[in-house]
């Protein structure tokens, strides 16, 4: 037997209270006591939209399937963080330690950013026989 599911169950909203879920019924309820205190507090309804806008904007809002809040902080996150590169690396070719490391004097070819050194290379210390003809002129 199939039974044919005509909406993505990862985006299914429940309707608990009329056609909003708890959270968001919270968030109504929320905003439209703090309009309300901010119309009795200043007598204005101008300044009563604004905090009550901004409960709801937190409630309602999901830009990118986030909430407004987890949207903020991803955004925030990714601004205050140094970027990392996934081919980035701290390694660096030092061409006066290579003498001290194959303990004799080695020749660094013109085109000496190609080679490619192993990790048993440096592990270890030392070099085998291919890897020093490669340095060889």
């Amino acid at each position: 037997m199939e039974i044919n599911i005509t909406q993505d169950l990862r985006k299914f909203k429940t309707k608990d209270v009329g056609a909003l879920s708890f959270k968001e019924a919270g968030f109504v309820v929320v905003g439209a006591g703090l309009g309300f205190l901010a119309y009795r507090v200043f007598g204005s309804l101008n300044y009563a939209i604004v905090p009550a806008g901004i409960i709801l904007a937190f409630g309602f809002l999901k830009p990118m399937g986030l909430s407004l809040f987890q949207f903020i902080k991803t955004v925030g996150k990714e601004l205050t963080s140094p970027r990392v590169y996934i081919n980035q690396t701290d390694f660096v070719y030092e061409p006066d330690e290579f003498d001290e490391l194959y303990e004799e004097e080695i020749a660094i070819p013109p085109s000496w950013n190609d080679v490619i050194q192993t990790q048993e290379s440096t592990v270890q210390g030392t070099i085998d026989k291919v890897e020093k003809d490669r340095f060889a002129t």
